[in-house]
């Protein structure tokens, strides 16, 4: 009802009313649209997150099966356990340089115990009895030659001197 003595607004206002209301209703819904999208794009995101971390796990834990099996068979627990796991990850995944041979076994050389704070250090990764048994650290880590992989130098020409 309209009152006594006020005039109802010209038509083109009206209708210029309702086409602003239109307008931003539209933008309103096409503001919910573009949510609701990026909502179910973030949800496939993170169901693919989810497969891909679980994959990343299992082939994680794949390739360590054997190192896992090896340490258990060694009975290497705490810092001794962890020394010798960082010792066979870093031969798996960077390999072994020979910097000396003799007749005897491959060694790696190592900081010497003779230094009591090389020795305190040693003994912090489990490391106590060099003398003993912890010169044979990785035995047991290397059970075929299918384990390992010799790389030949691209020349036959062997450096004897420094020029």
């Amino acid at each position: 009802p309209e009152k006594k003595g006020t005039e109802p607004p010209p038509l083109e206002e009206v209708r210029d009313e309702i086409i602003d209301r239109l307008i931003r209703a539209r933008a309103d819904l096409k503001a919910i649209e573009l949510v609701e999208q990026a909502q179910s794009y973030m949800a496939t995101l993170e169901s693919k997150r989810e497969s891909l971390y679980r994959y990343l796990t299992a082939f994680a834990r794949e390739r360590q099966q054997p190192m896992w099996a090896w340490l258990d068979a060694q009975g290497y627990v705490g810092q001794r356990r962890s020394t010798a796991r960082i010792f066979a990850v870093a031969l798996r995944d960077y390999g072994w340089i020979i910097s000396g041979t003799s007749c005897s076994r491959s060694s790696m050389a190592v900081e010497g115990i003779a230094n009591p704070t090389a020795r305190e250090r040693w003994e912090r990764l489990g490391m106590t009895d060099p003398t003993k048994n912890d010169t044979a650290l990785l035995n047991g880590l290397i059970t075929s030659a299918n384990d390992v992989v010799v790389l030949r130098p691209n020349h036959d020409t062997l450096l004897t001197a420094v020029r």
